[in-house]
């Protein structure tokens, strides 16, 4: 990579870090081209040289975030060595990253939660993001059937879910500001996955 490449890229990675944090203060809707302009320290024209809307950029900053949520999610899974140690890590992450990208993610669940295809920045991208994340989830899986926890021919779509959806939906009343921490919540979430697995997985092997 040439010098003026880099050059490019680094300053990109100015706009998008100061991007997160302007659109994390004020929200989508009260965030400008200008304001984003102002935090990076550039000008509004030179920012349009790089993005051509705010659409553009808070998708960019909105997919830049998930793909660092999700490697992160691969990393801490493989980082331990059993299925149960992998569903403590996933839940640790996602409060380590929660409280890091607080503001963020609140911007994100506002916009989703209104997004229709083709209307709002990030809503075409539902469907690649639910299989990325259920690519980054796999490995888990995998080793739970190693384990022998459930056959290796059993449907895991099910256990995904229930996976991931306790873990989001412990952390909603958080996201909307109704709670002061995620983690009370996540915690007991973690705590009731990993107790009703096993039945989980006994409900979906009579059921297969």
């Amino acid at each position: 990579m040439g010098l003026r490449e880099r050059q490019r890229q680094h300053t990109i990675k100015v706009i998008l870090d100061a991007a997160a944090q302007v659109f994390g203060q004020h929200g989508y809707h009260g965030t400008s081209m200008e304001e984003v302009a102002r935090a990076t320290g550039c000008a509004t024209a030179t920012l349009y040289g790089y993005f051509s809307s705010k659409e553009e950029l808070f998708s960019r900053v909105l997919m830049d975030l998930i793909e660092e949520y999700l490697a992160g999610v691969h990393e801490a899974i493989a980082d331990t060595d059993s299925f149960e140690a992998g569903v403590i890590a996933y839940y640790d992450h996602f409060l380590d990253f929660a409280e890091r990208r607080e503001g963020f993610l609140r911007v994100m669940l506002a916009v989703m939660r209104s997004a229709q295809p083709g209307t709002q920045p990030g809503a075409e991208q539902a469907d690649a993001l639910r299989l990325a994340y259920w690519e980054a989830l796999q490995p888990l899986f995998d080793r739970g059937a190693a384990e022998g926890l459930y056959p290796a021919d059993l449907d895991t779509q099910p256990l995904f879910s229930l996976l991931s959806g306790a873990l989001h939906t412990s952390s909603y009343t958080w996201l909307i500001g109704l709670t002061p921490s995620p983690r009370p919540s996540v915690l007991a979430a973690r705590a009731l996955f990993l107790t009703g697995f096993p039945a989980a997985v006994a409900a979906l092997s009579e059921n297969s």
